[in-house]
């Protein structure tokens, strides 16, 4: 609760200001603005809040998100509502999501996921879904920009447990829209509102090598799927080691370093 208040003590002035500036107007008539003004305002706005966080961030393969050419889908393992911060944080190119309806209705979340034309799934209706995820698969195609679709549908409450099992349907889009699937491993973004002083935070996302989208073919969906899963595993593992052991640090007051590590503020810095 604390890192709540404190959160918005922090950028109420800034969210209410592009509320009323441009945040209501992109939800409700997003066709009147380019796709690519409205997600660079919004990752202006996404940078500002976890600069204000005071976030310690390192990313391995940022090269493989931002380096590939045309459209992608990005799968990832979802453990806080600021995973979806993290990836526009990171990716210069456009993306929008496959999120649950819920998520529609939420304040300010909300009116951004639809400022980003993002794809409402209802988790109980199968026949929206299908044709939700159509939607998502046509505009892969035509270029619009990339998606992200958390597989797992839901977030890991527990954020030791393993992975949820993941949906092949979700996976089965990378195939049909002939894109390339890029996985991810995050952890870490759920320090941003737990438990635990502003200075505690500390997020780790790991970039995996690209999936072509004939693997899909080649190996068929449900087993690519289950080899991707048990790649992001393995990589969430190692980040949650490196996690226990930066908190451990900081607990005996040693501040620490990897060979990799990017620092604060530094990623972000545009």
């Amino acid at each position: 609760m604390f890192k709540i208040i404190t959160a918005l003590f922090r950028m109420g002035p800034t969210l209410i200001h592009d509320y009323l500036k441009w945040m209501r107007r992109y939800a409700k008539h997003p066709d009147d603005y380019p796709f690519e003004v409205r997600y660079k305002t919004i990752r202006e706005l996404v940078i500002k809040i976890l600069h204000k966080f005071r976030l310690e961030f390192e990313v391995n393969g940022l090269e493989k998100l931002n380096g590939v050419e045309g459209p992608v889908l990005i799968v990832s393992n979802h453990l806080s509502l600021m995973d979806s911060l993290t990836l526009i944080a990171l990716s210069k190119k456009p993306i929008s999501f496959v999120s649950k309806k819920e998520n529609e209705k939420m304040p300010m979340l909300g009116k951004v996921m639809k400022a980003l034309d993002s794809c409402f799934l209802d988790r109980g209706n199968l026949r929206q879904n299908g044709e939700v995820l159509a939607q998502v698969e046509k505009r892969l195609e035509e270029g619009v920009c990339s998606y992200v679709i958390f597989p797992e549908g839901t977030r890991q409450k527990n954020v030791r447990d393993n992975l949820l099992p993941m949906h092949p349907g979700s996976f089965k889009i990378a195939g049909k829209a002939k894109v390339p699937l890029i996985p991810v491993a995050q952890y870490g973004t759920f320090h941003l509102l737990g438990k635990g002083g502003p200075k505690s935070i500390y997020v780790q996302v790991s970039i995996l090598d690209a999936i072509q989208p004939e693997v899909f073919y080649n190996e068929g969906t449900v087993e690519a799927a289950n080899r991707i899963r048990a790649s992001i595993q393995e990589n969430v593992n190692k980040l949650r080691d490196r996690d226990d052991a930066y908190h451990l640090a900081r607990k005996n007051k040693k501040k620490p370093l990897h060979p990799d590590w990017v620092g604060r503020y530094q990623l972000l810095s545009e």
